[in-house]
């Protein structure tokens, strides 16, 4: 997708990949065309993985804690399931972004 778009000659200054293997892909693609990472394109994935701190260079992140996301709703499933949870409802959970140098 990244390669079709640079040869198409869209312009774009970012990307946000939805994960870090995927940022990865991204990242090889700008450096075979050259193109400056962050100073051109930004590069950002989302999950937090410890991928990104693996790769050259390190892939800014934001961790949305996918692992507590689906635990928490499997809990409130049971809790539907179990009619302890009638009137729907919802739950904010906490993100966090993880400086690498992509961003």
């Amino acid at each position: 997708m990244c390669r079709s778009s640079i040869d198409k000659g869209l312009d774009f200054s970012a990307v946000i990949a939805q994960n870090e293997i995927v940022a990865k892909g991204v990242l090889e693609a700008l450096a075979e065309y050259k193109i400056a990472v962050p100073e051109k394109v930004a590069v950002i994935s989302l999950g937090g993985s410890p991928i990104g701190k693996l790769n050259n260079p390190k892939i800014t992140s934001i961790d949305f804690s996918p692992y507590e996301m689906g635990f928490q709703a499997a809990k409130m499933l049971i809790e539907v399931i179990k009619k302890k949870r009638i009137k729907p409802s919802h739950l904010l959970l906490p993100t966090k972004m993880i400086k690498g140098e992509t961003c």
